[in-house]
């Protein structure tokens, strides 16, 4: 997807926002999103708490603090599509 994409933009607004570092790219594995926007164009984007590497390993875990800022994202990300000026 585009970084001009709304969605992306938003995304990326809401991930400023709430004051976690901004990293554009894309993730070395696969996602439902290959469906979603592969297969049906479904605009997607890919974002969570954690990093790639700790994914779908043995005792895989995530820092309560990074489960906090993603909500945090997700909050913001919301209010934006949903029109609130506050978001």
């Amino acid at each position: 997807m585009n970084e001009e994409h709304p969605l992306a933009a938003a995304l990326v607004a809401a991930v400023e926002g709430a004051g976690v570092p901004v990293e554009i790219g894309v993730w070395g594995f696969c996602t439902n999103g290959s469906e979603s926007m592969g297969m049906r164009g479904i605009p997607t984007i890919g974002f969570g708490p954690g990093w790639p590497e700790d994914a779908h390993v043995i005792d895989e875990s995530v820092a309560v603090d990074e489960v906090r800022r993603a909500a945090e994202v997700y909050r913001r990300l919301a209010a934006a599509y949903a029109g609130e000026a506050s978001a």
